[in-house]
């Protein structure tokens, strides 16, 4: 341990401020928000739904090794959708939704993955820039023929993601009421990741 091989006193300095801080006192409260677009292209009907999803601790993780460059370990690679649990759907979703955890590492019920779209850095005003900042803009569509299920939850997914289900290291998990998708419909959607 550090503590033995450099003789590190059991009580940190005096003089930092830091030392009776507490992990949730740094304040580092990482946010996605989604906003998906849902288009019927037999009636043309659009329908926008927009909720905030949390990023988990295995972020974090993955943050590590990428600073490190571990090798094999990517950003993210793959965005999975999952059929969660039906006995949601009789829920009030307003009042008693589901709490995603941030121990979450897979979806509780994968049915599909694919590859981003896109990802982008943006600015404070949401805006695609080419400067580095700590807000990403990551886009996919799954279109008429792509993970037509009953959908209630999904996540991003890096590291050593493939596309077999629950590969990979989770970023963020989100659940919403089930979107029964269909052939019919293209589902467009788009995650601020603000770190």
């Amino acid at each position: 341990m550090l503590n033995e091989k450099y003789n590190i006193l059991a009580e940190p300095h005096s003089r930092t401020k830091l030392k009776n801080k507490t992990k949730e006192e740094f304040n580092w409260n990482p946010t996605g928000y989604i906003v998906d677009k849902i288009t019927n292209v037999k009636t043309g009907t659009i329908q926008i739904i927009t909720g905030y999803n949390i990023v988990v601790d295995e972020c974090s993780r993955l943050i590590a090794a990428l600073l490190k460059e571990e090798e094999g370990i990517n950003g993210i690679q793959y965005w999975a959708v999952g059929e969660g649990n039906s006995d949601w759907d009789d829920l009030n979703w307003e009042e008693n939704a589901p709490e995603p955890s941030n121990e979450a590492n897979q979806l509780l019920n994968e049915q599909a993955r694919k590859p981003h779209d896109s990802i982008s850095f943006i600015d404070a005003v949401e805006e695609e820039t080419g400067d580095i900042t700590n807000r990403l803009l990551i886009q996919v569509t799954f279109s008429e023929g792509e993970a037509n299920y009953s959908l209630r939850e999904f996540g991003l997914f890096g590291g050593d993601a493939s596309s077999d289900t629950n590969s990979g290291i989770m970023i963020n998990h989100y659940y919403h009421p089930v979107i029964t998708k269909t052939e019919e419909m293209i589902l467009e959607r788009n995650l601020i990741l603000t770190l």
